[in-house]
């Protein structure tokens, strides 16, 4: 649970620190104080993608790129967040809409399946 919480809010600090100058570029001194933030606690592994490149990568000691980690719900998050960026840029209309609106496949239920929601589809 520690890690999985630890997880969580390095990635909080992910989105904070390891930010890019105007140009777009990778701001080493901000890499820098995210490993040392992240060395003196409990964090198994860390990743930093931009633009479909690893700029940073962590393992701590018995871990590597093939170590399997359980997310548990660490993954609503990340969904949450790209369905607030999906609503935002118009693709989906609001957490109130019908997740069949953009899976058609589902609407043939006839129970409580037919009303579910992007917002229970994301809390789930």
């Amino acid at each position: 649970m520690k890690k999985t919480i630890t997880f969580a809010l390095s990635l909080l600090i992910i989105f904070t620190v390891a930010g890019c100058n105007t140009r777009g570029g990778t701001n080493e001194r901000s890499l820098d104080n995210f490993y040392n933030a992240i060395k003196n606690h409990p964090v198994s592994s860390a990743l930093i993608i931009k633009n479909g490149s690893v700029i940073f990568q962590y393992f701590d000691d018995g871990y590597n790129e093939n170590s399997i980690f359980a997310m548990n719900s660490c993954a609503k998050s990340i969904t949450s967040a790209l369905v607030g960026i999906a609503i935002d840029r118009g693709y989906i209309e609001g957490v109130d809409t019908k997740i069949e609106t953009y899976f058609p496949q589902l609407n043939y239920f006839e129970d409580e399946r037919s009303e579910i929601t992007v917002r229970l589809f994301v809390v789930g």
